[in-house]
C-alpha cells in the first residue's frame, strides 16, 4: 500500500470512479457520531467493497467502549486496520492494541490482523514522541504506520 484515499462510505457507493479501481486503500471516515448506528455507514456496502479493497477505519474518540462498539457492526466486513486521529505518545498505540487484542479474540480473529495506522497531523508532538518507535515493540503486530529508516 502506497497511500490511502481518506473518503466516507456513501461517497464511494456514489462514484463509479471509486468502485472501478480494485486493491485500493480507503480511509473511512465515520459519516455519523460514534454512538449512532453503523456511523461508517452500511456493514453490506463496505463487506463488499473490502473484498476487492484496503479498508481502514479512522477512529476519533479514545475511548475504549466507543472503539469496540463502533467496530463490532463492521465484524464482517474485514477491514484491514484502523486510522486513530487522537494518537499522542507510543502509550495510545499501545492502549489501542492492547483494544484491539481483545476485539480481534472475541471474534475470532488472527491476533495482529488489524493494523494500526496512526493520523500525527492533529497533534504535532506526536511526530517526536514516536520518533522513537522501541517503545512499542508489544503492539508491533498491529502497528504498520511507521517505518524506521
Amino acid at each position: 500500500m502506497n497511500c490511502l484515499l481518506k473518503t466516507t462510505a456513501s461517497a464511494i457507493a456514489q462514484s463509479k470512479d471509486f468502485t472501478a479501481h480494485a486493491e485500493l486503500a480507503y480511509a473511512i471516515l465515520p459519516e455519523k457520531p460514534a454512538r449512532e448506528v453503523d456511523p461508517y455507514g452500511s456493514p453490506d456496502a463496505l463487506a463488499q467493497l473490502s473484498k476487492q479493497n484496503h479498508l481502514y477505519f479512522v477512529l476519533n474518540d479514545p475511548s475504549e467502549n466507543t472503539i469496540l462498539s463502533t467496530l463490532k457492526p463492521y465484524i464482517d466486513v474485514k477491514q484491514n486496520g484502523v486510522i486513530p486521529t487522537f494518537v499522542k505518545s507510543a502509550a495510545d498505540i499501545e492502549r489501542l492494541h492492547a483494544i484491539l487484542s481483545v476485539y480481534e479474540a472475541e471474534h475470532g480473529l488472527q491476533d495482529g490482523s488489524l493494523k494500526i495506522i496512526p493520523e500525527l497531523g492533529r497533534f504535532p508532538s506526536a511526530f517526536t514522541a514516536l520518533a522513537n518507535l522501541n517503545g512499542i515493540s508489544h503492539a508491533s503486530l498491529h502497528f504498520a504506520g511507521m517505518k524506521k529508516y
